[in-house]
C-alpha cells in the first residue's frame, strides 16, 4: 500500500531539487566567474547565467574575449563575444585567425574578422593568403578586400 505524502515530504524535495538546480548551475558558472576575475574582464553572475539560459558556455566566451584582449583586440566585451557565437562565428577559429594575423603584421578589426567568418570563409587561410599577397607593405586587411576575392 502507497504511504501518504505529507507536506514535509514535499518540503524535503523542493530543498534537494533546489539544491541540486543550485549546485548544476554553480558547477558551470564558477569557473567562468573566476577566469574572468583572473583576465580582469566587467561580467557578473547574472550575465554568466543569462549565457547559460541562451545554451551558451560561459567559460568559453570569458577565456575567448580574455584571447582577444591579449591579441589586442581591446574593443572585444564579453557580450559582442557572446552575441558572435549566437550568430554562428566559431570562437576557436576566430582565435587562429586573429593570431595568424597579428604574427604576419595584418592589421584586421574584430568587426571584420568576425564578418569574414559569418560570411563563411576560413578567416585564417584568408589572412595568410592575404599576408602573402601584401607581404612588402603593412596593409590592413577589411571585409571588402577578403570578399571581392573568390573562395580559396
Amino acid at each position: 500500500m502507497l504511504a501518504a505524502i505529507t507536506s514535509r515530504d514535499i518540503v524535503i524535495f523542493a530543498n534537494v531539487f533546489v539544491f541540486a538546480c543550485l549546485l548544476s548551475v554553480g558547477v558551470v558558472i564558477i569557473p567562468a566567474r573566476l577566469a574572468a576575475i583572473k583576465a580582469r574582464l566587467p561580467v557578473g553572475n547574472l550575465e554568466l547565467l543569462t549565457m547559460l539560459l541562451r545554451k551558451v558556455n560561459p567559460k568559453m566566451v570569458v577565456d575567448t574575449t580574455a584571447k582577444l584582449h591579449e591579441l589586442g583586440q581591446v574593443e572585444a566585451t564579453v557580450n559582442s563575444v557572446e552575441i558572435s557565437h549566437l550568430a554562428g562565428v566559431n570562437l576557436p577559429a576566430l582565435i587562429a585567425g586573429l593570431t595568424v594575423a597579428k604574427q604576419s603584421n595584418v592589421q584586421i578589426c574584430l568587426d571584420d574578422a568576425q564578418a569574414i567568418a559569418l560570411a563563411g570563409r576560413d578567416l585564417e587561410a584568408e589572412v595568410k593568403r592575404f599576408a602573402k599577397q601584401n607581404s612588402a607593405k603593412n596593409v590592413r586587411m577589411s571585409v571588402a578586400s577578403v570578399l571581392a576575392q573568390p573562395a580559396a
